[in-house]
């Protein structure tokens, strides 16, 4: 689970530098570990709020198919 703990904040990290090739290593990442997809995080909340902020489509698709919890809260705004 620590793994999986700092693989997802590597992701998270991925989807903040907000270029093409981050992008897909952080699809990379999800695909290759399908736990991180169920990784919340009380201060940075889930990765499929990352996908869906940055309107990445095919990672949102990916997350959901992994199992990553759509009603999950989290990050600063507990949403």
């Amino acid at each position: 689970m620590a793994d999986d703990y700092k693989l997802f904040l590597e992701t998270k990290d991925l989807y903040l530098e907000q270029t093409d090739s981050s992008y897909k290593e952080a699809y990379r990442n999800i695909k290759n570990n399908n736990d991180i997809a169920k990784v919340v995080h009380p201060e940075a909340g889930t990765l499929l709020h990352f996908a869906c902020k940055y309107n990445l489509s095919d990672h949102v698709k990916l997350l959901v198919s992994l199992g990553s919890d759509v009603n999950a809260q989290g990050g600063r705004l507990n949403n």
